[in-house]
């Protein structure tokens, strides 16, 4: 069987000051774990985990690292936002075989060859992990960052990453328990079209479009997690839309990451800001029957 991508984690940037100091309307919502420092020096974070196995990485630059972060891939990002998001796989030798389906499509993007990282929990356990980031031909125009998914595969056990299985760390006020929708939204109909091609290459299937309204495209394709909460005939969804160019959704810039929640409590949002004082994140929730 074709290795499928399955959804890893969501990456949340924002200051430092607000990581050591998270505001009432997350921590009310949500359970937040620290997470520790990475291998490098330069970042640092804290979790949200869900019952499904994904998570929310709340991450922030260390301060007096203005050299780390300038050669970081989220050294330009816009904090108070969600910048980027990450699949992993059951095997990491199927990485090659995704990497090379993403190659054959000829999309302009392709992934690299994987490097190592890591991060030091506060209990002091190391964890090890390998990193494919996608690239984006310079021709096309190069990426922002969060258009395609980069890719997280364990070299420690990935419980003592993500470790959804124990107590209450999965226990939240607004009964979150999964994700239901990742929507990536563009304005560029060239970066559109490279998308399409790539998240078909990345899937190992065709989207399916699922409506046109205006200038507003959209494709879908099933999105999956390692404990689906919804059962296995109801995978969530990965849609990628084609907004209006007048159109920001969230002011992030010229793509937008958005994230729908499953909630055992019944429909709903949560919304508040991290950072940019403009513009909120907003979580839409869904309920889980």
């Amino acid at each position: 069987m074709a290795p499928t991508p399955i959804l890893d984690h969501i990456v949340i940037l924002v200051p430092h000051e607000v990581l050591t100091n998270l505001p009432s309307w997350l921590t009310d919502a949500f359970t937040v774990l620290d997470g520790g420092r990475h291998a490098d020096g330069v970042t640092e974070n804290k979790l949200v985990l869900f019952q499904d196995g994904v998570y929310l990485e709340i991450i922030a630059f260390v301060p007096g690292q203005e050299e780390g972060r300038e050669r970081h891939r989220w050294g330009r990002r816009s904090e108070g936002h969600i910048v980027d998001w990450a699949n992993t796989l059951h095997n990491e030798e199927d990485l090659e075989t995704i990497r090379s389906r993403v190659g054959a499509a000829k999309t302009g993007i392709t992934y690299t060859s994987p490097t190592s990282g890591g991060r030091i929990r506060p209990d002091g356990t190391e964890l090890k992990w390998i990193i494919s980031s996608p690239v984006l031909d310079e021709r096309k125009g190069g990426f922002v960052g969060g258009e395609a998914p980069f890719w997280c595969l364990d070299r420690t056990p990935r419980d003592l990453r993500v470790p959804y299985h124990v107590g209450g760390n999965t226990k939240h006020a607004s009964g979150a328990v999964g994700v239901h929708r990742v929507t990536i939204s563009v304005r560029d109909e060239g970066l559109f079209q490279t998308l399409k091609g790539t998240y078909d290459a990345l899937q190992g299937q065709e989207g399916t479009r699922v409506g046109v309204d205006g200038d507003e495209a959209k494709f879908s394709w099933p999105l999956r997690t390692l404990e689906p909460v919804r059962g296995e005939n109801s995978p969530g969804e990965l849609v990628l839309v084609k907004i209006d160019p007048g159109y920001f959704p969230d002011g992030s810039g010229p793509v937008s990451v958005r994230l729908t929640l499953v909630s055992s409590t019944g429909d709903g949002y949560l919304a508040g800001h991290l950072g940019d004082g403009n513009w909120p994140i907003r979580f839409e929730l869904v309920g889980s029957t």
